[in-house]
């Protein structure tokens, strides 16, 4: 009888956690049968699924109260109870109350894994409300993931969990992909051979921050032909379009929706930026380095510790906006520094974030928790 694995997520759009459970359904769990929850009915990652990967996508009616809700808890008890799945896997503070449905008499075991949080626990805050409800939900037998050092302190430290709980997994990407990346199928991002891109891929929430883009690109002071590249949506679009109105660089903004093909993008990017209030281990970030591109960035989370040496300097808190501006600066009139840097943000990223060290990691903790 093939295994079945209930994933809950608060929703299964694009982003870093659903790119690293799409790569790990096609790989090593390729033999299970996945069933997929959103709450917010978006299932656009699924798209990623290899054909073979048995899997079923479910949409619930989940009440959004921002504390736990008893209809909920039934809701997903009854859930669990009728799947009877070889595991529970939920993600982050969305999926919390499917995590404290199975918390007393557990009826499967439970992977929990924390990628991050969103605007209201950004820039270091943490929620009382929310650290007693991941003790209490997370308390059991519960496995925590977390893919930063970051986050594996907070848990330690402010939600207090013991260290034989948690599990430390670095992101892993397929770094082939990204440095050897074609564009000649797709239409080009540059209008002119001369132009130099600026660009992100990022979803449009407000924890990503793309006004600090908008904001830093809008600053920039050179005769240089710029084009700034957005590539993400969600659900600041079109504030965003509105802002690059106001700013008077509609022009040369260019907002290119959700892709699926990210390399495409970055193999035509000369300059990567990230401008988070919050992150942890960015997989945008280990793509980018893995395409050869310098970084400007916020350092949140993981990141300052991701980048090598040579990059270093190009990061900044996110309050520091004029830092971060004269870093983009710095790099827009200097062709021979973003190179230098981007070729070794390359070799760092093939040495440090490969997926086959990830990829062997999750294959002991799943042989561990699904035996046989």
């Amino acid at each position: 009888m093939t295994e079945t694995l209930l994933h809950v997520f608060p929703s299964f759009a694009t982003g870093g956690a659903q790119t690293r459970t799409i790569d790990l359904a096609n790989t090593i769990l390729a033999d299970k049968k996945h069933i997929f929850v959103s709450l917010d009915r978006n299932f656009s990652a699924a798209r990623g699924l290899n054909g073979h990967v048995r899997h079923a996508l479910l949409s619930i009616g989940c009440r959004r109260s921002g504390r736990p809700d008893l209809d909920n808890l039934r809701m997903f008890r009854n859930l669990v109870a009728e799947r009877r799945p070889a595991a529970l896997l939920t993600y982050n503070w969305g999926a919390i109350e499917a995590a404290l449905a199975n918390r007393v008499a557990p009826i499967c075991p439970h992977v929990h894994f924390e990628d991050g949080f969103g605007s209201d626990e950004a820039l270091g805050r943490q929620l009382k409300r929310r650290i007693w409800t991941r003790r209490i939900a997370l308390s059991g037998r519960s496995t925590i993931v977390v893919p930063s050092r970051t986050l594996l302190g907070v848990a330690r430290s402010i939600w207090r969990f013991r260290s034989s709980r948690l599990c430390y997994i670095p992101n892993g990407i397929d770094c082939a992909r990204f440095a050897d990346a074609k564009t000649d199928d797709a239409p080009p991002l540059r209008q002119n051979a001369d132009e130099i891109l600026i660009g992100t891929i990022s979803a449009l929430r407000p924890e990503k921050n793309i006004q600090r883009l908008l904001r830093l690109f809008a600053r920039l002071n050179t005769d240089l032909p710029l084009r700034l590249i957005i590539a993400g949506d969600g659900a600041e679009r079109q504030a965003l379009q509105a802002l690059a109105e106001s700013l008077g660089i509609a022009a040369t903004t260019q907002f290119v929706g959700e892709v699926q093909d990210p390399e495409r993008i970055l193999a035509e990017l000369d300059i990567f930026t990230l401008t988070s209030d919050t992150e942890q281990m960015p997989y945008g970030l280990i793509e980018a380095m893995a395409a050869g591109l310098p970084i400007v960035a916020t350092n949140v989370g993981d990141v300052g510790a991701m980048l090598p040496a040579a990059n270093q300097p190009f990061i900044a808190p996110p309050q520091a906006e004029a830092l971060l501006g004269a870093q983009l600066q710095r790099l827009v009139e200097r062709p021979d520094l973003r190179t230098m840097i981007g070729d070794l943000n390359r070799r760092h990223a093939k040495a440090s974030f490969d997926r086959r060290a990830m990829l062997e990691r999750y294959q002991g903790l799943f042989s561990t928790l699904i035996p046989g």
